[in-house]
C-alpha cells in the first residue's frame, strides 16, 4: 500500500500543479492580449478621431473660426476612453487643448520625432496622428487614452480569477483520483500477480487481461517473459540434474578458476564448495605428471577444445587416486573460450576389481595360491628361457573323500579345511618354486632345482612326497572338528624332469 499513496499522491499533485499553471498562463494570455486590445482600439479610435474632426480643424487652423473649437469638444466628448486632447498647427504650436473633465493641463510641446504610439504611463496611452483636410495635411493631434493597466484588470477580476481557480482545483482533483485509479490499479494487479507468483514459487501463472492499451502490452510482455523464465526454469533444473551426477564435476572460466562443483566432486575429493570456489584445479595435483602433461593438456584445449584422458589426483586427506577426466571447452560465439567444464570419476574400485580380476585370472580365490593357467605360464616361461639345466619335480596332491567332507561338514568347513592345507604346505615347502592349487580338491608344488643328476633328483623327489604325506596326515582341527585327510599309506604321484 506504501507504493499506492505514493504514485497517487504524485499523481494528483501533478495534475494540480499542471491545472495551477496552465490557470495562470490562460489568464496571462488573456491580459496580454487585452492590453494589445485596448492599444489597437484607441489606435482605431484615433484614426477616427483624425476623419471626423478634419473639416473642423481645418476651420478652426485655416480659417480661424472660434466656434469651431467647440464643435470639436462636443465631438470628442462621444468617445469615453478619450482622457484629453492636444491639436498643433504644423510649426508645433498649440492650437487647442481638450479635457474630458474640463480641467486645464499642461501642455508640452510637440516632440521633433514621434510615434504613432508614443509611450503609456500612468494609465494613460499617448498617440499621435495627422491633422490633415482632404489630404492636405495641417497639423499633428496629440490623443491621451485612459487605459486599464494589468493590475486593474488583475484586481478588477480578483473574484471571478480566485472563483475559476478553486473550481478548476477541484474538478483537477477529482479527475485526477478517478484517473490515477485508472492507472494505478492495473499496476497494483501486475504487483498483486507477481507477489503471487513469489509466494508460490509458480511458474505457470499467466495473467489476463481485456485492456487494449499499453498495460495489455505491458502483461503481454509480462506473460512472454514468464514464458521464457518457464523455459529457462526447466533448463535449469535439466542442467541442475545432469550437474548432480555421480561423476564430479567442475566449471572454470578462461582463466582457469574455480566458479561450481558438484556434490559429486566433494564426495571424490574431500573439498567442499567454500574450500574450491576462486581457487585453481591444481589444488588437486598429485605432483605424480610431469609439467609436459600438462602442457600438452592444455594444447589440446586450445587446438581442439576437449581433452579426455586418464590422470592421478590428490584427495584432501592426501591420498593419490586415478580418475578417469574429460574436460570440454565452452566457447562464445567469436570464437573464444569462457568457460571449461570438467567432468571425472574416480577409478579407484575399478581398477581395485581390475587388479582383482587380474589376480583371480591367476590365482584362486580362496585359497591364494596359483592356478593352472599360471602353473602352465611358470613352467612354460622357465623352459623357453632356458633356465631349466637341471632336474626339478612336480608334486600332485589330491585331498582323499573331499567331497565326503564338504556334504557332510559343509562348504564353510571345507573351506577353512583348503585354507589350512595351503598354509601347512606354504610353512613346510617354502623352497618351492610355486604352490598351486589347480582343482576343488588338487594342490601342485614345484620345484625347479632338485639336482643335477636324475638318480639323485628321483631321491630327493620321493623325499620331498614323503614329507608332504607326513604333514598331511597330521589332524585337522576346524571348529572342534579333527579330520584327517591322508593315511600314512596314501600314495602321492610326482614327476620329476
Amino acid at each position: 500500500m506504501r507504493y499506492k499513496g505514493s504514485i497517487r499522491k504524485r499523481l494528483i499533485s501533478i495534475i494540480l500543479l499542471v491545472t495551477t499553471l496552465t490557470t495562470f498562463i490562460g489568464y496571462s494570455s488573456f491580459v496580454y492580449w487585452y492590453m494589445d486590445y485596448q492599444k489597437t482600439q484607441s489606435l482605431n479610435i484615433a484614426k477616427t478621431v483624425g476623419l471626423v474632426l478634419g473639416q473642423d480643424i481645418a476651420k478652426l487652423i485655416l480659417l480661424n473660426e472660434i466656434s469651431a473649437a467647440a464643435d470639436i469638444s462636443s465631438k470628442l466628448k462621444s468617445f469615453l476612453n478619450l482622457n484629453s486632447m492636444v491639436l498643433y498647427n504644423l510649426e508645433g504650436g498649440t492650437v487647442l487643448q481638450y479635457s474630458k473633465n474640463g480641467i486645464n493641463f499642461k501642455v508640452n510641446p510637440l516632440p521633433k520625432k514621434h510615434e504613432m504610439i508614443s509611450r503609456t504611463k500612468d494609465k494613460i496611452l499617448k498617440l499621435y496622428i495627422d491633422a490633415s483636410y482632404q489630404e492636405t495635411k495641417l497639423g499633428y493631434i496629440q490623443l491621451n487614452f485612459q487605459i486599464e493597466t494589468m493590475w486593474d484588470i488583475v484586481q478588477k477580476n480578483i473574484k471571478i480569477i480566485i472563483f475559476i481557480l478553486l473550481f478548476m482545483l477541484l474538478v483537477s482533483y477529482f479527475l485526477s483520483i478517478y484517473y490515477s485509479k485508472l492507472f494505478i490499479n492495473p499496476i497494483l494487479k501486475l504487483v498483486k500477480f507477481l507477489e503471487k507468483i513469489e509466494l508460490a514459487d509458480k511458474l505457470k501463472y499467466r495473467i489476463k487481461t481485456d485492456e487494449k492499451n499499453e498495460f495489455g502490452k505491458l502483461y503481454e510482455e509480462v506473460n512472454t517473459m514468464l514464458d521464457r523464465m518457464e523455459i529457462s526454469h526447466r533448463e535449469q533444473r535439466i542442467a541442475a540434474v545432469a550437474f548432480e551426477t555421480q561423476s564430479g564435476m567442475t566449471i572454470t572460466d578462461a582463466d582457469q578458476t574455480i566458479l561450481q562443483i558438484n556434490k559429486a566432486f566433494s564426495n571424490i575429493t574431500g573439498y567442499v564448495k567454500s574450500e574450491v570456489i576462486g581457487q585453481k584445479p591444481s589444488i588437486l595435483s598429485s605432483g605424480m605428471h610431469s609439467k609436459e602433461f600438462y602442457i600438452e593438456m592444455y594444447q589440446n584445449l586450445e587446438q581442439y577444445h576437449h581433452w579426455s584422458g586418464e590422470i592421478h589426483n590428490k584427495h584432501k586427506n592426501g591420498t593419490i587416486y586415478p580418475e578417469h577426466l574429460t574436460i570440454q571447452a565452452v566457447i562464445d560465439e567469436s570464437g573464444n573460450i569462457i568457460y571449461y567444464v570438467a567432468s571425472f570419476i574416480d577409478l579407484t574400485k575399478q581398477k581395485e576389481s581390475e587388479e582383482k580380476l587380474k589376480y583371480l585370472e591367476q590365482y584362486d580365490a580362496l585359497t591364494g595360491l596359483a592356478n593352472r593357467d599360471l602353473l602352465i605360464d611358470k613352467i612354460q616361461e622357465n623352459i623357453d628361457n632356458e633356465k631349466q639345466d637341471s632336474w626339478g619335480t612336480l608334486i600332485s596332491l589330491n585331498i582323499r573323500d573331499f567331497k565326503i567332507i564338504n556334504d557332510g561338514y559343509g562348504h564353510s568347513i571345507a573351506d577353512l579345511l583348503l585354507q589350512q592345507i595351503t598354509k601347512r604346505i606354504q610353512d613346510e615347502f617354502s623352497s618351492a618354486k610355486l604352490i598351486g592349487k589347480i582343482g576343488v580338491d588338487e594342490f601342485i608344488l614345484w620345484f625347479d632345482f632338485i639336482a643335477i643328476e636324475k638318480e639323485k633328483a628321483s631321491i630327493e623327489s620321493k623325499l620331498l612326497a614323503q614329507y608332504l604325506i607326513t604333514i598331511l596326515t597330521q589332524t585337522f582341527n576346524i571348529e572342534d572338528k579333527n579330520i584327517n585327510i591322508i593315511s600314512p599309506k596314501k600314495k602321492i604321484t610326482f614327476l620329476t624332469g
